[in-house]
């Protein structure tokens, strides 16, 4: 068995963490949609949005992979 086949190269992948916040909808001011997706955000948020029409504005963005190759799981909750 070579090198090669024993560590396989690690696929291209670049997983993104992603905030965004609706800046026309007054009844979710102050409120971000927080998301995690191996595309660019804003495809991500595009396919979300759909037909909509309604404006976003993204306030974070990040890569989620670790400088030793491991992707970053997040998890969200939702504070009342």
């Amino acid at each position: 068995m070579s090198k090669r086949d024993f560590f396989p190269q690690r696929p291209e992948a670049n997983p993104t963490i992603y905030a965004y916040e609706l800046t026309d909808v007054s009844s979710h001011q102050g409120l971000l949609k927080v998301g995690y997706t191996s595309r660019t955000s804003q495809g991500r948020i595009a396919e979300q949005l759909k037909t909509s029409r309604i404006d976003y504005k993204i306030v974070y963005e990040t890569s989620a992979m670790r400088s030793d190759g491991r992707f970053l799981q997040i998890m969200m909750c939702i504070i009342i």
